[in-house]
């Protein structure tokens, strides 16, 4: 009303309406990068990659002093290569080795799936330290080779000197997981590789683990049994003489401006633990920063709010003048000029002010209580009902303030009170003096809110994850009701694993269609705020407690649980502490009675129905027939009205 015209029932003025709308009609937004979570995590993150970078750079310093001292020994004992004559080449598949005018031998004819080379060659050099072999390309191979592969790579799986043990290979490069070290095991699927660097000269060199001291003959197999037409196209045999310390080639090539690069590349991608670790932060980083529209103070050409002629905003009334910022005279006035949102802030929560804390206690006691003390919390206007206790509400406000506006402080006080800890039971010799309750001679009986009737069924079954936070999570519903309720702007992913039972208020919330489980147990969409939730009382709910999903899957667990537990070895065992679960409390002799009652007529039922047993039983259990029976009994404990009350 006050937002067209003053009315005689409200006590907000038309101008104060417009006075307190001025507070964020000054308002711009803008975009901000916002944590979707906190930044201590990344800040954890952060610091176990920089511990794991530590350890990787001391390993890496050890590396880089070990390869300078071996270049600096190679430069003082220069070593020796020679082309090693061929006396005699062969081929297990009959493959043809040409000799090549450069030494090297060039494989033709047949191309077989695994092949063996055996070459019997001439040393002319003594102190032969190392076998060096060379992969060359060729046009007449396919991709240039150097392998015989349709993609021109090979796999030479081992190599092998008669008489002779090596002991270290190293190559200018390598294919991922094919490293040379593979060549000197007897071992399948492992072997030197250089995919993706086909088409180019490559080499690989094979330290002898005691030098060959005397010119002569040696024989040396290549043994390429990977499969797949894997085999070497084109190669030449080496023998280098001198001890040379193996260093890899790329090593040769570095530039000093590329250490830095290096030294990133190698935490990144080569060092498992760091690579790891910095693939996990960026991905955190990644997800954690959301733009957010924010709303800030205008600082410049600040807006003037003028009264709306019956509330049109096309006819702003400027003949009035603009008004200032203030809350309604009814709310404590302050007397700022120039006002602002935070002004506002400050005065909200003023220990003068005298609604906040009078409507959050009471939003409180309403949540404990079952109604508050203003029956209307959303409402504190002079239409709404009087406090039923006027000294306790201001008591409760005070007490807020006091105990630094703690809800959870001020949560323990009255939980701790008797008002609260008293019996639901009820009082006949009290009954017409407080029949609706008022004087709080007993306590309510209030149903727990929508979230939590599916928190304690997964609850008592053991299913409940207890992970705190984290994105919204979608757990089962009907494929129907889910098809009518969203249609085809959204769909439905039912989440799997430890996700499929979280806590209900993690659930996912869309707000033009919210979940229908939800619905049903009264819980409010989003569309408004609601500062409190109606309660009602209708067959659909326990037809959704008996035929969810995820209400069935708890009943199925908490089945398994009673009959696999080897303290409960009788059917009044398994029933007391299924009772006890569920209500907290020893069941009566009449209830014992009822429940066994029904446990034998679901047992004889089942089985003349075993087709049904095996669709309620938990999955492969082996006694179908009396899992389905305790199934179908607990899910009458757990529909009982007492178990989704507070009592």
């Amino acid at each position: 009303c006050a937002q067209c015209h003053d009315h005689p029932y409200d006590p907000i003025t038309q101008k104060e309406f417009y006075q307190f709308y001025s507070f964020f009609n000054n308002a711009d937004e803008a975009a901000v990068g916002v944590p979707k979570f906190r930044t201590s995590d990344l800040a954890a993150k952060e610091a176990a990659l920089e511990k794991a970078k530590g350890v990787a750079r001391a390993e890496a310093e050890a590396w880089v002093k070990k390869t300078s001292a071996d270049l600096a020994y190679n430069a003082t004992h220069p070593s020796k290569t020679e082309v090693l004559e061929v006396l005699k080449a062969e081929s297990t598949s009959g493959a043809k080795l040409e000799l090549q005018k450069d030494g090297s031998f060039l494989v033709t004819g047949v191309v077989p799936d695994k092949d063996v080379y055996t070459l019997r060659l001439r040393m002319s050099q003594a102190d032969v330290s190392a076998i060096k072999l060379e992969v060359l390309p060729d046009k007449g191979l396919p991709k240039n080779g150097p392998g015989r592969a349709k993609n021109g790579n090979f796999v030479l799986e081992q190599l092998l000197i008669e008489g002779h043990q090596l002991i270290s290979a190293t190559t200018d490069y390598h294919q991922q997981e094919f490293d040379p070290g593979g060549a000197l095991k007897d071992a399948e699927k492992t072997g030197w590789a250089i995919s993706p660097e086909m088409g180019k000269t490559h080499q690989a060199t094979f330290e002898l683990e005691n030098p060959i001291t005397k010119a002569g003959e040696i024989t040396v197999r290549l043994i390429q049994n990977y499969g797949g037409n894997h085999v070497i196209g084109r190669f030449r045999l080496s023998s280098i003489s001198g001890e040379q310390r193996p260093v890899p080639n790329q090593v040769h090539k570095l530039k000093p401006d590329q250490i830095d690069e290096l030294e990133k590349h190698y935490f990144a991608q080569i060092n498992p633990t760091t690579a790891a670790l910095a693939k996990e932060l960026a991905e955190a980083k990644k997800r954690n920063r959301v733009d957010a529209r924010v709303i800030q103070q205008r600082s410049r050409n600040p807006r003037p709010t003028y009264i709306f002629h019956r509330g049109d905003f096309l006819q702003p009334q400027k003949d009035l003048g603009a008004v200032q910022s203030n809350p309604p005279a009814l709310a404590h006035r302050f007397e700022i000029k120039n006002a602002n949102r935070l002004d506002l802030a400050k005065w909200i929560v003023a220990e003068e002010n005298p609604l906040t804390a009078r409507v959050v206690s009471n939003v409180i006691w309403a949540h404990l209580f079952g109604e508050g003390l203003v029956p209307t919390p959303d409402d504190f206007g002079t239409r709404a009902p009087s406090p039923g206790h006027r000294r306790l509400l201001d008591w409760l406000a005070n007490e807020f303030i006091r105990l630094g506006w703690s809800r959870k402080q001020l949560i323990k006080t009255i939980v701790m009170s008797r008002s609260y800890r008293q019996s639901s039971g009820h009082r006949p010799e009290l009954a017409n003096l407080d029949s609706y309750n008022y004087l709080l001679h007993r306590q309510n009986r209030p149903r727990v809110e929508a979230e939590i009737v599916r928190d304690l069924h997964l609850s008592v079954s053991g299913l409940l994850s207890k992970k705190i936070g984290g994105e919204s999570v979608f757990p089962p519903i009907s494929a129907d009701v889910a098809a009518i309720s969203f249609a085809s702007s959204f769909k439905w992913k039912t989440s799997s694993g430890d996700e499929r039972y979280r806590r209900g208020m993690y659930t996912f919330f869309k707000r033009t269609a919210p979940d229908p489980n939800l619905i049903t147990f009264d819980c409010p969409d989003s569309n408004l705020t609601a500062t409190s939730r109606s309660s009602s009382n209708t067959p659909l709910m326990a037809l959704a407690t008996l035929q969810n999903e995820v209400f069935h899957e708890a009943a199925q667990t908490f089945t398994k649980n009673l009959l696999e537990n080897p303290a409960l070895q009788t059917d009044m065992q398994r029933l007391t502490q299924g009772f006890r679960a569920c209500l907290a409390r020893f069941p009566e002799e009449a209830e014992l009675v009822t429940l066994t009652g029904l446990l034998k007529d679901n047992r004889e039922y089942y089985q003349n129905d075993k087709e049904s047993a095996l669709k309620l039983a938990p999955s492969k259990y082996p006694d179908p027939v009396e899992a389905a029976a305790w199934v179908a009994t607990i899910r009458i404990i757990t529909n009982l009205d007492e178990f989704i009350v507070r009592n």
